[in-house]
């Protein structure tokens, strides 16, 4: 009976056989997934020490890979710096000892500062007996106050191989200032406002950070209290604001700006509203005398009292002479042109009266104004009637013969001084030339000691100084060279395709947060050459 039984349940185990072999070929991969673990945990030393440390990183164990010096930064003093300030990163290091195979405080290691993946040997600090360590260091300039800087470490020893546990994030915040930019013309008063959207005033500010960089980024408000009431001034992509509003007569203005998560709130800064006082006229190459019959060509300077040589390029003035009225613009400098046919009705002294029409980009509201007569200036002019001398077309043949002769001499004259300028003209040319190449030499000092930025900005000195010798022009200490540029183009021809391009690396290099690279500075060198030649005709022979 019992033999019967157990040949029953030796038959039905193999009917099930197939289950078992299932379950052994499951146990083992079971085994073979947690192997790795089992011989993690068991601290098995089949090669140097690493990163497989405790919760606190500060007392690591060996494991299989790599890593033989442990860094744990363990806090950054403060964590929210502006530029210029110090802060202090502080931490623990610990060296895998081979001979003792275990760990210990990495006395006397040398441990660098890396901030944005960026070594910086220079800021460093030494780990002392109880395996700490601190390194000092300043926030520069050109770090983003926009995103957080990732603060970091590691060994100078050469021979370690060290991993870094919590990289510390410094929030970087920049200090402030207000500069008003007051290029506005004089504001003319007026008794009652022409029409509801009419302006005569623009404010205009920028917000600049104390590192000597324009502020650029996410738009910031600064406050204008303009003397009858305040407003919230948004900046544009270059820092500035600008509010354009009807100036009734107060006189005094402030900008204002409270600060936010990155920017320091700024000194509040006074302006002072400028009040049209009149104007006079310099009649430059203007004939003292007028004839019947004639154009009379008049050509004169605008001048603004008490407020000098501002931008007069949106006035456009009338002038009235002899009973005839014709309208002109005048340029920055307020020069302005025209032509008058003098009728034969007018003879003795008559005035010439120069009105304003329009101003600051708007017509002129004559009677609002509060002093109509601050606009206008006049001056006589003797009208004559023409003789044989005024007239061409009744001179004698004799008298056109010795003008001729008279003619013919001036331009053998004019022949032999023009070969004369000539010669001292090229002379004074290659004078400053070489005057200029030995100024080249130190900006490659410049460069050569690690000061690109100077570099750069000498060689935008020599240009501007190269132009106003060419030019016979003085530029404005107020003028930025984006200003000095454009008048460059506009008034004396210079090529704003190679000009324009030169003056914008100028000014990110100066202004700017933008790294010199070698080959950023090759590319502004490139540009000097091009607009050298342009204005000297010569290429430049002198390697910078």
């Amino acid at each position: 009976m019992k033999t019967k039984k157990l040949k029953l349940l030796i038959k039905e185990d193999s009917r099930y056989f197939h289950v078992h072999i299932i379950k052994l070929v499951y146990i083992i991969s079971v085994i073979l997934i947690l192997l790795p673990n089992i011989f993690s945990i068991l601290d098995i030393k089949h090669n140097n020490p690493n990163s497989n440390v405790n919760y606190e990183k500060l007392t690591p164990t060996s494991s299989g890979l790599t890593y033989d010096f442990n860094i744990t930064l363990t806090s950054l003093n403060p964590t929210s710096a502006y530029h210029g300030q110090s802060v202090t990163l502080y931490g623990n290091a610990k060296r895998w000892n081979y001979g003792s195979s275990s760990w210990e405080n990495a006395v006397g290691e040398i441990i660098y500062l890396i901030v944005d993946n960026q070594p910086r040997y220079n800021r460093n600090g030494t780990v002392n007996s109880a395996g700490n360590f601190q390194i000092s260091f300043i926030v520069e300039n050109n770090w983003n106050i926009f995103k957080n800087i990732i603060i970091s470490a590691n060994v100078s020893n050469p021979n370690r191989t060290a991993i870094t546990w919590f990289p510390q994030e410094l929030d970087v915040n920049a200090y402030t200032t207000i500069i008003i930019e007051d290029n506005n013309l004089p504001a003319l008063r007026y008794t009652t406002k022409p029409h509801p959207t009419f302006t005569n005033y623009r404010l205009s500010s920028r917000l600049d950070l104390l590192n000597g960089s324009t502020y650029s980024g996410p738009t910031v408000g600064l406050n204008l209290n303009y003397g009858s009431g305040s407003t919230t001034v948004y900046t544009d992509p270059q820092g500035r604001c600008n509010y354009n509003f009807y100036w009734s007569g107060e006189s005094s203005y402030i900008w204002s700006f409270s600060g936010n998560d990155n920017l320091s709130s700024a000194t509040p800064v006074s302006g002072y509203y400028k009040e049209f006082k009149g104007i006079e006229i310099d009649f430059l190459d203007t004939a003292s005398v007028a004839y019947q019959t004639y154009n009379f060509f008049i050509r004169g300077k605008l001048i603004l009292k008490e407020y000098g040589e501002l931008d007069r390029s949106s006035i456009g003035v009338r002038i009235n002479f002899v009973n005839e009225s014709v309208y002109a613009t005048c340029n920055v400098n307020g020069v302005f042109s025209a032509n008058i046919m003098i009728p034969s009705g007018y003879i003795g002294l008559q005035d010439l009266e120069v009105k304003i029409e329009t101003y600051n980009g708007e017509n002129v509201y004559e009677s609002n104004l509060q002093n109509p007569s601050i606009i206008s200036y006049k001056r006589s002019f003797e009208v004559k009637a023409p003789t044989m001398f005024d007239n061409p077309n009744s001179f004698s043949s004799i008298l056109i013969i010795i003008i001729a002769i008279i003619a013919g001499g001036i331009i053998g004259l004019i022949v032999f001084m023009r070969y004369k300028f000539k010669k001292e003209a090229i002379r004074d040319k290659l004078n400053m030339i070489a005057s200029i190449e030995e100024k080249l030499s130190y900006i490659r000092l410049l460069i050569e000691a690690g000061r690109s930025k100077e570099g750069i900005g000498y060689l935008w000195l020599i240009y501007s100084q190269m132009a106003s010798t060419y030019f016979n022009i003085e530029k404005s200490p107020s003028q930025t060279p984006k200003d000095f540029a454009i008048l460059l183009v506009r008034e004396y021809g210079q090529n704003p395709a190679s000009l324009y391009p030169f003056i914008q690396k100028i000014e990110e290099a100066v202004y700017g947060n933008t790294p010199i690279t070698e080959e950023y500075l090759n590319e502004v060198i490139k540009m000097f050459r091009r607009v050298y030649l342009e204005l000297t005709g010569s290429m430049l022979t002198k390697n910078i």
